[in-house]
């Protein structure tokens, strides 16, 4: 029973230790060169270099990397609303107003998109593409924010002014 047990572990042991054969390069009868674990007289050794290894990373269940406390200590460089630009004058055709926005780095998990128009909340997600209706004739102010999970906000773009014409004079001013 002890010699089948050793020889158990030796061969468990085995499949665990690092294995090294000798790799050989050749040319044969018709130029092409030939890699093999066999010696032959014209066959030189080569020398293969220890492959790279990186130690594995954590995830979550969804098997995207977790950056633990990334979320908490690195800031946003940038979060800039890319459209409608500033001073933008945007004849309405009565459908809603395409929104565009630009975060460096990208949205982190659990955080969203907060859009304010006149300091009104107008709309919230996680998508740097929103679509906002109901916008009547005249001058708006549109911020965007990025608020974390537990309700902060963590980053603010700059106020982008833009202009809503109704051909006609259609909708009240505000």
């Amino acid at each position: 029973m002890k010699t089948l047990l050793t020889k158990a572990l030796i061969v468990g042991l085995a499949g665990t230790l690092p294995v090294r054969a000798e790799i050989y390069r050749s040319t044969d009868e018709n130029g092409h060169v030939v890699f093999s674990d066999q010696h032959s007289p014209d066959a030189e050794a080569i020398t293969i270099p220890q492959t790279n290894t990186l130690p594995p990373t954590t995830s979550d269940r969804s098997g995207i990397a977790n950056p633990k406390d990334e979320t908490l200590t690195v800031p946003y460089d940038q979060v800039a609303i890319l459209t409608p630009e500033p001073d933008q004058a945007i004849v309405s055709t009565g459908g809603p107003l395409s929104v565009n926005l630009m975060t460096t780095p990208a949205l982190r998990r659990g955080h969203s998109v907060e859009l304010l128009v006149d300091g009104n909340l107008a709309a919230s997600g996680v998508d740097n593409h929103f679509a906002l209706a109901d916008l009547l004739r005249g001058t708006h102010s549109l911020i965007a924010r990025i608020i974390d999970r537990d309700g902060n906000i963590v980053a603010t773009s700059d106020a982008v002014q833009f202009h809503i014409i109704i051909p006609g004079g259609a909708g009240r001013a505000r």
